[in-house]
């Protein structure tokens, strides 16, 4: 197209302007937009009418939605025999994915038997997978496909993208009926690989976004289950222009969010908000990328050289003014002398700024350093003060304590000695000075005081007789 553009003009090649698939005009309008590159205001169209949808999770949360809403949608228009529906997906894989979840609902409502074999299959692309077959199951083919027929004849069933329904299974070949209703048995050997070995079929209820090209149904599901990174603003408009009254877009909250995180710098601590997810998505699907073709790489290298052509006459010029003025060519020695003279100050004036800077800092920090050392000694003068007094009526009442048992010792030797001169006994007065000091160190405080207080009373009472022995004695009385 682009070549014909350049050839005979733009007046003369055909564009796309209106498309008519759609029954309504607000549906017309939401699908040229994804054709323009719209897609944020397409987005926005389908997010009002309830037809986007954004499903919390990963890539299998998504498929099961996908595969949910395809079953509330058949059931929803049951009633209606003209009704038709269909999906796609980015990719293969995704397709078969989703078929998968879907033949599981078809199996609940009975449309489907027990699976009769398990084939090795391939697609186009060479992927290789297991594929379950069932009667009732959709396939689809990958090359023009033969059968045989009831009446012995053969002839072409389906193409490459038909959508055949399963009828039959046996050791020969599976029989297939297409959308004209008509019944062959193709051979396995004719859907085998010529390479691999494998069979070229897998399941028709979805299709690649390629494959749909062409297709009309009364609604489609947009499936995008891995993101919508995959899709660009070509694919985006093929998935958006298949129905005539509703199309459906299902993709992963989850992998929008991982492919934003993976675009952001490493730790980035913003959120990722809905708004964001559906920025997203509105950007991919507005991707248009264009194919150069040997013609524009030819302009690309015509522009390169004319601009150089170009740059070097410009470069030129005020040399030769110069010249023809009778001054030097060139003055780029003495700018560049001056820039480094102009530089060398700047960097000197700099380390000047910056010592005097640093040497204004050093003092703040000697200063609030002695401040702070000076704030504390103090508290910690003030917090000592307490202690200090503590340790010192501790220190008192300990020594008070220590006189007070040197006195409960003597009074007890004394007593000791007493007894000994009146009865001797086999105790050595070390033996018994030992014993005494041992119970008056055991004895608790409250004992050892009052045992004191009554050794000084006791003592206080002889002072007070000896006195009055003596004041009664016949010499104190001459």
């Amino acid at each position: 197209i682009g070549l014909l553009r350049r050839a005979l003009g733009d007046e003369a090649i055909p564009e796309l302007l209106t498309t008519i698939r759609q029954s309504t005009e607000r549906e017309r309008e939401t699908s040229l937009l994804f054709r323009e590159g719209q897609a944020a205001e397409a987005l926005a169209r389908k997010r009002e009418d309830g037809t986007a949808l954004l499903v919390p999770g990963g890539y299998r949360e998504a498929v099961a939605q996908v595969a949910a809403l395809w079953q509330a949608r058949r059931a929803a228009r049951a009633h209606d025999p003209a009704f038709s529906l269909t999906v796609s997906a980015p990719t293969n894989a995704d397709a078969r994915e989703i078929a998968a979840a879907i033949r599981e609902h078809r199996r609940a409502a009975g449309e489907l038997g027990a699976d009769a074999v398990v084939v090795k299959a391939t697609d186009q692309m060479g992927a290789q997978f297991d594929l379950p077959l069932a009667v009732g199951d959709r396939v689809r083919l990958f090359a023009r496909t033969n059968a045989a027929y009831a009446d012995k004849s053969r002839g072409i069933i389906g193409n490459n993208g038909s959508v055949l329904e399963v009828r039959g299974i046996g050791a020969g070949g599976i029989t297939l009926r297409n959308a004209q209703g008509r019944e062959g048995l193709v051979k396995w050997d004719t859907l085998r690989d010529q390479e691999s070995g494998r069979i070229r079929l897998s399941y028709g209820d979805v299709l690649s976004i390629d494959a749909t090209q062409g297709l009309t149904s009364s609604e489609h599901i947009e499936a995008m289950p891995a993101g919508t990174q995959a899709v660009n603003a070509y694919k985006a408009y093929t998935q958006a222009s298949r129905h005539r009254e509703r199309s459906w877009l299902v993709t992963s909250d989850g992998a929008e969010r991982r492919e934003i995180a993976g675009r952001r710098p490493l730790g980035d601590p913003r959120p990722i908000r809905e708004a964001d997810v559906w920025d997203n998505m509105a950007r991919n699907l507005a991707r248009a990328p264009e194919k150069a073709s040997a013609l524009d790489f030819l302009e690309q290298a015509r522009d390169l050289r004319r601009g150089a052509v170009q740059s070097l006459q410009a470069g030129l010029q005020p040399a030769e003014q110069r010249q023809a003025e009778g001054k030097d060519r060139f003055t780029l020695r003495e700018a560049l002398q001056q820039r480094r003279d102009a530089e060398r100050v700047a960097e000197m004036t700099g380390h000047i700024d910056a010592a005097v800077q640093e040497q204004g800092r050093l003092h703040q920090r000697l200063s609030q350093a002695v401040q702070a050392i000076r704030e504390t000694i103090r508290e910690t003068v003030k917090g000592a003060a307490p202690l200090l007094r503590q340790a010192a009526e501790v220190l008192r009442e300990r020594q008070a304590l220590n006189a007070v048992r040197a006195q409960l010792l003597d009074h007890r030797m004394g007593e000791w000695r007493q007894g000994q001169r009146q009865n001797p006994a086999a105790e050595t007065e070390q033996a018994a000075w030992t014993r005494f000091s041992h119970e008056i160190r055991s004895m608790p405080k409250a004992d050892l005081q009052r045992a004191a207080a009554e050794w000084r009373r006791e003592q206080e009472a002889k002072q007070e007789r000896a006195a009055q022995r003596q004041r009664s004695s016949p010499g104190m009385s001459r």
